[in-house]
């Protein structure tokens, strides 16, 4: 008897152990949209992450689902990617997963979910500045998520992703979307102009419920994995 209790202290000590070991992002607020996505309306959900633990961290794995308004599970998965893929403590990011359900007007709830664990790689980060432009063309009108990337390193720079969040004036979470710009290089002391144009089924969405996009939080960073 005493051989078992002290068996189940001890494992219950090691899943206590395993807890308190765990460095998941803090989620600050999510958000969800609906457009079309290689020919397909989708649903995406997204998540805004805060390292608030002391250590470094990189994304290790992520849950998303959207359910009905009976909370039954339309469609879940675990693709979801997370931007930038290193966070050093108070550092934040975003996160998101692309869904395709049948019906995407039957969705009424979602989640997202992210788990993360302590890397020795650097986060690399750029002095980034988001911006939602929209640009009149004929009789065509394109909005652009786009960002200003400046190295402050006197090295010419490559491999560099940027992720925008689309924002309302309020800052609540629109979209979220992420450029491999891998094949660019910034000079020494340089910046560049990067954009990526907002789906027009989006715009929709938005002005379907009332939604009003006014910022675009940019986040650019070097690739931790390339070397």
């Amino acid at each position: 008897m005493c051989k078992r209790i002290l068996m189940i202290a001890i494992a219950l000590c090691l899943l206590c152990g395993s807890a308190l070991a765990a460095d998941d992002p803090t989620i600050i607020q999510t958000g969800k949209a609906v457009f079309e996505y290689y020919g397909t309306m989708s649903v995406g959900v997204y998540a805004e992450l805060e390292n608030t633990g002391e250590h470094t961290i990189t994304f290790d794995e992520g849950r998303a689902g959207i359910f009905d308004k009976d909370g039954n599970s339309i469609v879940s998965s675990d693709r979801v990617y997370c931007y930038p893929t290193v966070l050093a403590p108070g550092a934040k990011g975003y996160a998101y997963s692309i869904l395709r359900p049948d019906n995407p007007e039957d969705v009424a709830e979602y989640r997202i979910t992210v788990t993360g664990k302590a890397t020795d790689k650097e986060a690399v980060l750029f002095r980034t500045v988001g911006a939602y432009e929209t640009v009149e063309g004929g009789s065509w009108t394109y909005r652009y998520l786009a960002a200003e990337i400046t190295n402050e390193t006197a090295d010419k720079t490559y491999d560099i992703y940027c992720v925008y969040a689309l924002k309302d004036a309020a800052g609540q979470l629109l979209y979220v979307d992420m450029l491999n710009a891998y094949m660019l290089g910034i000079p020494g002391n340089g910046s560049v102009f990067v954009r990526t144009i907002v789906p027009d089924s989006l715009i929709a969405y938005f002005e379907a419920n009332g939604l009003a996009p006014a910022t675009v939080d940019a986040i650019a960073f070097k690739n931790p994995y390339a070397d």
